[in-house]
Formats: C-alpha cells, sequence, structure tokens
C-alpha cells in the first residue's frame, strides 16, 4: 500500500519535532524553571525561564503532529476497510435513541 504523502510528511515532521525534544531535554537537565530578570529600568523579578517556555510548545506542537497522524490514519484505515473507530461506531448504533427524562 503506498504511503500518502501528506502522511510521510508528517511522519518526517514528526521525526524532527522528536529529535528537538530530545535534545533540548538533555540541555534542560539542571535548568531552572522560573528565572531572575532585570530589564535595566530599575524593574527586578522572576519570570519562567524561556528555554522552558519553547520546549512546552515544541511538546505541544508535537503532539499535534501525533493527533493529526493518528487521524490520517484513522481515515485511511476507515477507508480501507469501512469501519471506524469504536467511539464513532457506537455514536452512529445508538444515535436514535431518545434521552430518557427523569421525572
Amino acid at each position: 500500500m503506498p504511503v500518502d504523502k501528506n502522511l510521510k510528511e508528517l511522519q518526517e515532521q514528526a521525526e524532527f519535532q522528536r529529535n528537538m525534544l530530545e535534545e533540548r531535554r538533555k540541555q534542560l537537565v539542571g535548568e531552572p524553571f522560573v528565572v531572575e530578570y532585570d530589564n535595566g529600568g530599575g524593574q527586578t523579578g522572576t519570570k519562567e525561564n524561556p528555554e522552558w517556555t519553547a520546549y512546552e510548545k515544541l511538546l505541544k506542537s508535537y503532539q499535534a503532529t501525533l493527533r493529526a497522524i493518528n487521524s490520517h490514519s484513522t481515515k485511511s484505515k476507515e477507508k480501507q476497510t469501512g469501519i471506524g473507530s469504536p467511539l464513532q461506531n457506537f455514536r452512529g448504533k445508538y444515535s436514535n435513541l431518545e434521552v430518557i427524562k427523569s421525572a
């Protein structure tokens, strides 16, 4: 079965993101979550470490890519088999039932 071009691109993107996450994780070992700052105008304080913020954004992007791959794979499987996900099958099977209201 040939791999869909979009799916292949998503897989390549996920691999790249995973590698970046692994590299960043190694760099972040021992880094604090909160850092002190001084903006030079007499204002000082603490803020979230920008390195951790960047890591979290990359992680969310990676998770979104994995969801897209899963969604794409599920749709592709449905086309081949005609069978949807268990949740979709459940919804389809029981979608015509009326909700019983308690008195």
